[in-house]
């Protein structure tokens, strides 16, 4: 008899952030099981303890029940759970929510969350994204850094960014490196850069880059150089297999975004800047980083435990 596919409900906020770890999860998913996808907006679902005690979705216009419900951002926590209490249905979670993770089948969580060691938790170095490791041997002929700006996590200073590009820039004074910014980046830096008019250097403002312009550059870099700030773009170059270089920003204060960095720095995951001036090398990373891939890998696996629990 032919398997049905699996109906997976992905409840989502519109946030970047949380957007991207979801379809990094989804796309893995896909390329794994046999998957059917609906994206629910959970900013637009009113919650009301009536449809929780009624076992009622406060939606209408879906054809198929849901086998699994996941999502990330807070609007989506209650809603994974009502889900689960109208469809009786597998309810995951991704990142650390507002809710206690014990009320949830399945959660991934990063490390930097700090969550407990629990059966129905995996623990990840740091967030999925979208990006997959190149194939061993594939053509890499960019190099590319990664410019973020004003955070809430460290002290921004254009003035020693472009000192720490320009160090960059010298040691290999044949090497063409692609800089792009992001939309924290302060007008600032854009201006400084202009006037340095490094001859190996194109400057491509995220402004006039079309979309999945920066994953498919990282997936043609063999070096690429990020700001602390830009967290989910360490681990999307480091995914991508390029050797990784953090640059060097104070932080505001020691919280958990860098304990995460701090322990991918220790399984040599990238190669902080003053490592670098040691020695003038960018590292590959020490292990493949595809934390999607594992994620969606496990969380069949709980799918699959969860039938047998509930006999299905």
């Amino acid at each position: 008899m032919e398997h049905r596919p699996i109906q997976l409900w992905v409840l989502h906020d519109h946030k970047p952030g949380h957007t991207s770890q979801l379809h990094g999860l989804v796309d893995r998913l896909n390329a794994i099981a046999a998957v059917e996808v609906r994206w629910v907006d959970a900013t637009q679902i009113r919650f009301y303890w009536q449809d929780w005690l009624r076992k009622r979705w406060p939606e209408q216009g879906f054809t198929h029940a849901p086998d699994i419900v996941t999502g990330a951002g807070s609007a989506s926590h209650r809603l994974i759970l009502l889900a689960r209490r109208v469809f009786g249905c597998m309810a995951s979670v991704i990142m650390r929510p507002s809710i206690p993770l014990s009320l949830y089948d399945a959660a991934i969580v990063p490390r930097h969350d700090r969550p407990s060691e629990r059966d129905n938790i995996l623990i990840t170095r740091g967030v999925m994204n979208t990006l997959k490791p190149r194939e061993a041997g594939a053509d890499a002929p960019e190099h590319t850094m990664l410019i973020g700006g004003e955070s809430k996590h460290f002290v921004w200073s254009s003035e020693q960014t472009l000192d720490q590009i320009q160090q960059v820039l010298e040691a290999e004074p044949s090497q063409q490196w692609t800089i792009t910014n992001s939309r924290r980046t302060p007008e600032e830096f854009g201006v400084a850069l202009s006037q340095k008019r490094w001859p190996q250097v194109n400057f491509c403002p995220h402004t006039e880059t079309p979309k999945g312009w920066v994953a498919n550059q990282l997936t043609r870099s063999a070096q690429v150089w990020v700001t602390p700030d830009s967290v989910s773009m360490v681990y999307e170059a480091i995914t991508s297999g390029a050797a990784t270089g953090l640059f060097s920003l104070p932080p505001t204060q020691h919280g958990r975004i860098h304990e995460g960095l701090d322990q991918i720095r220790a399984l040599k995951l990238y190669t902080p800047f003053e490592d670098w001036q040691q020695t003038h090398q960018l590292a590959l990373p020490s292990e493949p980083l595809w934390e999607a891939d594992r994620s969606a890998r496990w969380l069949l696996e709980r799918y699959d435990a969860w039938k047998r629990e509930h006999h299905l």
